[in-house]
């Protein structure tokens, strides 16, 4: 009995030990990049959030020192990175009788582009703002979700103020869309210049959303050759226009204007664009259209 314990126990030991090792590996935390410099957790996040894909950890180390020097601003931070020469960057003025924060706009040699501004807000700029090529920072709050925003450009400009719902969609070709409530939006192009949509009847609810989808059954296309689609399917009458981008409707194809209902709607490609729709007689089908809305070729069943 007692020369079986002698062989049982060291295999128990080994077990636990192995085992005790194996857990360890697999839970070890990962190494922070920064574990040799001296850095805040702000800029940190601020490093996840944009910076890495510009800089190395010791880069971007070199460049919050060399920001303090150049800028004379003992407390800036970065916020984030526009490109690999503009930042956002934040100072903090913190005294006895004086407290502020307040972004600014500088290049990697310490130049301003924007002055420091007191009503954009850090947050806003890391994890709202951003649209396509373009930041839509909040300089004013207003009931029912409404807003006041200064757009800051690729350039670290800013080239307009708008007002509108917080949520935007990026169409690309440098252009925006942005709602102004559940039946309304605009779109702005990269003068910052402001165009209505026209409207025919009800129109997408734009704006519930970011990006992509918007609500089940909503989309908002991509502008292609010109063209750029919203689509919606409502209670009552489904909405599928085709706009250009001065804002006209220049495809009509909702349950008001044609005798079968439209189901999804794509970009154009070499003139011709995709749609799928119920039928009269109910069954589905997809063809192909022009930039006049006029099929080319027979509708395919599917």
């Amino acid at each position: 009995m007692l020369k079986k314990l002698c062989w049982i126990l060291p295999i128990a030991i080994i077990l636990v030990c192995t085992t005790g090792c194996i857990f360890l590996i697999g839970t070890k935390a990962e190494k922070d990049p920064f574990a040799n410099f001296t850095i805040t957790e702000n800029a940190k996040l601020a490093y996840d959030l944009s910076f890495n894909e510009y800089y190395s950890p010791e880069e971007y180390v070199n460049l919050i020192s060399n920001l303090i020097t150049l800028t004379n601003e003992k407390s800036i931070e970065p916020v984030y990175a526009i490109n690999d020469n503009l930042l956002f960057v934040k100072r903090t003025i913190d005294t006895y009788d004086s407290f502020e924060e307040s972004i600014a706009i500088v290049d990697v040699n310490g130049n301003f582009t924007t002055d420091w501004n007191a009503n954009w807000g850090d947050y806003d700029i890391q994890f709202r703002a951003k649209c396509g090529d373009y930041f839509f920072i909040i300089t004013e709050a207003h009931s029912y979700n409404y807003y006041n925003c200064d757009v800051v450009n690729q350039e670290g400009e800013v080239i307009t103020n708008v007002y509108c719902k917080e949520n935007r969609y990026d169409l690309g070709d440098g252009y925006v869309f942005f709602s102004l409530g559940a039946d309304f939006g605009n779109i702005m192009n990269s003068k910052g210049e402001v165009i209505e949509l026209q409207y025919k009847s009800v129109v997408p609810s734009y704006g519930e959303k970011g990006a992509g989808a918007l609500e089940e059954d909503q989309e908002i296309g991509k502008i292609s050759e010109g063209l750029f689609y919203g689509f919606s399917k409502g209670n009552v009458n489904t909405v599928a226009y085709y706009y250009n981008t001065k804002g006209e409707v220049v495809i009509d194809l909702s349950t008001q204007a044609v005798n079968y209902e439209v189901t999804k709607l794509s970009d154009f490609s070499n003139g011709q664009a995709r749609i799928e729709f119920i039928g009269a007689n109910g069954k589905n089908y997809y063809v192909n259209i022009d930039k006049t809305g006029d099929f080319i070729g027979e509708p395919i069943e599917y």
